[in-house]
């Protein structure tokens, strides 16, 4: 290790993954929202911002950064950021390589956690501390090609970050390399259109909805920011560790509020990236079981899961793409979720009448009939904390902007059948 680098942890590989009880599932949650904000198309920027926002419901930190090697130049870029300023890195900024990025780009390490990057020579870990970030986790999350990848996550205090940090900001590097992979790929190419909104079939009262529910999410959005910039500079201040610990959970709790809120937004339609466009479904409905595959065959429990796919070629839908990816991510992960001790996902599709649709059957724990007919209730779930109730009744939103519906068969012990349709454009057999 380089001299003056006392301050840093390497950590070699393999990591030990923790995978039990309350731990698991709420892994599984984050999973599940970051790759739904990888989903959406707001950009690199506001996804990784996004993303950075999800990481604090494991990992509490005050900057998050996303950093590439390029091999031409042999040094880093940072590519987007998250969190408080000053914080040393800004987007665009290019630095040297060291050590310890080499090691982490090439896949040699699982993570490098610094304790106190004033006394660090890493060239990412100086620059931290120049901005008032004293300890932080370095990750890489693709470590193949010629543009690799590097996470950082940052503390404005000394000593914020242990191994368990670590295994779990592991635990979610393939959900957030899936999640972004999207953007390292059609980074050379032009913008996408603008959303320009309803078709003008959606009826009145849904639009009158969207309107109120935009203003509340507005509205709520600054008062938590509020919050939480006021909570955070308090916990500076404050040496009493009882208060303090308060404080921190009152943050949390903020933090969840702002996740709910960007919830919301999804399910009023607001926010939308791009506009709709010819998609054949099959090859949608396969891009969303690769992009869920590293958490899925991970299994649950002592269980593995098996995601089959049946799937019906040449039927062709117009529409959103990041809402459509969106609904069906929600759909597989409320299924990985009914199986806890692993079982069989099998996803078809096939079109009835003017309708396409996307079929979702689990062989998991299943629902009674009160439970599957509020499911799609906005903030109703069965998961607690862990979920912020508005999964399916997102899926019925962007179902019933694109013409359809969503509709749901369940049996306590005998698994679940969920089911979205959306208008068809064509098929072609």
């Amino acid at each position: 290790m380089p001299a003056g680098r006392s301050a840093t942890r390497e950590i070699g590989p393999p990591f030990e993954r923790t995978r039990e009880g309350n731990s698991e599932a709420r892994m599984l949650t984050v999973q599940e929202r970051v790759m739904r904000a990888g989903a959406r198309d707001y950009g690199l920027q506001n996804t990784f911002e996004l993303i950075a926002s999800e990481l604090n419901e494991l990992v509490s930190h005050d900057y998050a950064a996303l950093l590439s090697w390029r091999d031409v130049y042999r040094n880093l870029r940072v590519e987007a950021t998250a969190g408080s300023r000053p914080h040393g890195l800004e987007p665009d900024m290019q630095l040297p390589m060291s050590a310890t990025a080499v090691e982490l780009a090439g896949g040699r390490l699982e993570a490098a956690i610094c304790a106190d990057t004033r006394v660090s020579s890493d060239w990412i870990e100086r620059r931290l501390a120049e901005g008032g970030m004293l300890s932080c986790i370095t990750l890489p999350l693709q470590t193949e090609g010629t543009h690799r990848k590097l996470m950082v996550v940052a503390s404005r205090r000394t000593n914020q970050y242990s191994h368990d940090d670590a295994v779990r900001l592991g635990g979610l590097g393939e959900a957030i390399r899936a999640s972004l992979h999207g953007y390292w790929e059609v980074a050379k190419k032009p913008g996408p259109e603008r959303y320009r909104g309803e078709d003008g079939s959606v009826q009145e009262h849904y639009r009158l909805v969207a309107e109120v529910s935009n203003g509340v999410v507005h509205s709520l959005n600054n008062v938590f920011a509020s919050l939480l910039g006021n909570l955070q500079l308090l916990g500076e201040e404050i040496d009493n560790q009882e208060m303090a610990r308060r404080l921190k959970e009152m943050e949390e709790a903020v933090i969840r509020g702002t996740g709910v809120l960007r919830s919301l937004a999804q399910f009023s339609g607001k926010g939308r990236g791009q506009g709709r466009e010819t998609l054949d479904l099959k090859e949608l409905v396969q891009e969303v079981i690769d992009l869920t595959r590293p958490v899925w065959r991970q299994g649950r429990g002592s269980g593995r899961i098996e995601v089959k796919h049946q799937g019906q070629a040449g039927i062709s839908i117009h529409a959103h793409r990041g809402e459509i990816k969106e609904a069906l991510i929600n759909i597989i992960f409320n299924a990985i979720q009914a199986l806890p001790e692993g079982g069989e996902i099998v996803v078809t599709e096939g079109y009835d009448g003017d309708e396409a649709f996307v079929q979702v059957a689990d062989n998991g724990v299943g629902m009674d009939q009160e439970t599957w007919r509020r499911a799609k209730t906005p903030f109703f779930t069965t998961r607690g904390n862990d979920s912020d109730g508005l999964g399916l009744s997102v899926v019925s939103g962007i179902a019933r902007k694109h013409g359809g519906e969503i509709s749901i068969a369940s049996e306590p012990g005998e698994g679940t059948v969920v089911r979205m349709s959306v208008e068809l454009l064509g098929r072609s057999n």
